[in-house]
Parts: C-alpha cells; sequence; structure tokens
C-alpha cells in the first residue's frame, strides 16, 4: 500500500466523529457475539446478539462488569485467564474453538478471536473479541459435515456410556483415520478430548448443583471410576474435583 494512501486512510478514519459507532454494524450479525473490555476485564460495549442471548435489554445491565459477575466462576476465571494471555502477548489469538453451554446444558462449539486494543502510546488498554457457532456442515468442503455433526450429537447424548473412536466414525460414515484427521481440522483437538470435555462438563455441574459423592458423578459422566477423573481434571483445569466443587 502507498504512502499516500495510507495517509488518505488515516485522515478519513480521523474524520469519523465517532469511531465506536462502526460496532453498531455487529448488531446486524445475529449469529455473531462482539464484546469489547477495558485492561480490568470490564464490559464496555457489546452488541445485539450478546445482550440477547443474555435476556438482558439494554448495555447498561451489564456495562463495567466482568466475566467473573456474570458468568459461574469455572467459566468466568476461564475467559478471563484467556483475556489476560491476549493482553500480555500484545497478540490476536484466532481461531479458538470453545465448547460453551446452551440452555439446556448441552455443549456447543463456538469459534472466538480476541485481539488487542492500544492507546496512541502503544499502551495495551484492553480487548474486542468476537464469537461465532461452529457448523461442522459449513467447516468442511468433502461433504462430512453432516455425518461429523451426527457423531458430535451422539457424543453429547451419551457421554455416560463407553463410546469408542471406532464406533463414533462408523456414525460419521468415515474410517477411523478420516474421522480422526477431519475432527480436527475442524475443532482443534480430537474426539477423544472432545468426549473428555462433554465429561468434564458434565462432572462440573453435577458437582456445583448437587452434594452428590464425587464417587457417584464420576461414574455417572463416563469416567472410569473417580481417580480416572482426579486425573482428568488436574490435566484439563488445574484442579481436583474436590477443589473444583469449593471454589465453585
Amino acid at each position: 500500500m502507498s504512502t499516500k494512501i495510507t495517509f488518505k486512510r488515516a485522515a478519513f478514519f480521523s474524520r469519523i466523529a465517532n469511531s465506536a459507532s462502526l460496532l453498531h454494524l455487529f448488531d446486524y450479525l445475529p449469529d455473531v457475539f462482539l464484546y469489547v473490555k477495558d485492561v480490568e476485564g470490564r464490559f464496555m460495549k457489546m452488541n445485539r446478539t450478546f445482550l440477547l442471548a443474555r435476556g438482558l435489554a439494554n448495555e447498561e445491565e451489564i456495562l463495567g462488569k466482568t466475566d467473573l459477575d456474570i458468568h459461574p466462576l469455572y467459566w468466568g476465571q476461564r475467559y478471563r485467564d484467556e483475556d489476560q494471555k491476549v493482553m500480555r502477548s500484545k497478540t490476536p489469538l484466532v481461531d479458538q474453538v470453545w465448547l460453551i453451554p446452551d440452555v439446556n446444558g448441552l455443549l456447543e462449539p463456538f469459534v472466538s478471536t480476541k485481539i488487542p486494543l492500544f492507546d496512541d502510546a502503544g499502551v495495551c488498554i484492553g480487548i474486542a473479541g468476537i464469537r461465532r457457532p461452529l457448523n461442522p456442515i459449513e467447516s468442511t468442503s468433502s461433504g462430512d459435515g453432516h455425518g461429523i455433526q451426527a457423531a458430535i450429537r451422539n457424543m453429547n447424548e451419551n457421554f455416560s456410556s463407553s463410546l469408542e473412536m471406532s464406533q463414533l466414525s462408523k456414525i460419521a460414515g468415515l474410517s477411523h483415520s478420516q474421522f480422526n484427521r477431519r475432527f480436527k481440522a475442524i475443532y482443534k483437538m480430537s474426539p477423544s478430548n472432545y468426549l473428555q470435555r462433554v465429561r468434564v462438563h458434565e462432572a462440573c455441574r453435577r458437582l456445583v448443583a448437587s452434594n452428590q459423592p464425587a464417587s457417584e458423578i464420576a461414574l455417572e459422566a463416563g469416567f472410569y471410576d473417580q481417580a480416572h477423573m482426579t486425573r482428568t481434571f488436574k490435566k484439563t483445569l488445574g484442579v481436583t474435583p474436590i477443589e473444583f466443587r469449593k471454589v465453585n
């Protein structure tokens, strides 16, 4: 790009009375969540889709709040940690796959991208991010998105059973190697890791919502036993199930 046009572009944007008004365009993208946070993690801006998903009527209900104010502790901490990673590195974090519970508690995949925001002195003052649903049918050109979606549905519905990857690849209509390769390309994780996240999520939900013994929760969430669940929690969340229950 020539120096001349670069100068003209800068001059054009400097003439916009309220550059934040450009963010209103995101109100017309019904499947995209937009948010802007300051360096303390406080919400400064969000689009209509973001508000509607949380049953909010206007921005004033959430402005100044943080993820820890509006989400369960487990999710709030995960969002905050990723935000801080972006601000510390001053580098965008692009196309991260998140598994987030829907209104029925089932995990749904979303693609998240976050960028750091800077002031005129180059100091990072916050982040902006977008999140959109991940549709496996739209994410593959090989025509097997419907099969992979069927396998995902099976994992979400039957996570407590002993699911074999060979069984899931058969549901997807693919060989084991094809299923594993194409699943990774879409979800940025293996099918077994996806299933593990579904089971961890279910265990987290039960640990917070009930006084059920951890040993029972482990079996009902699809783990071999409590020791297996504990190892998986330590690896995935960095805490044991008992520690998770205490802080949530």
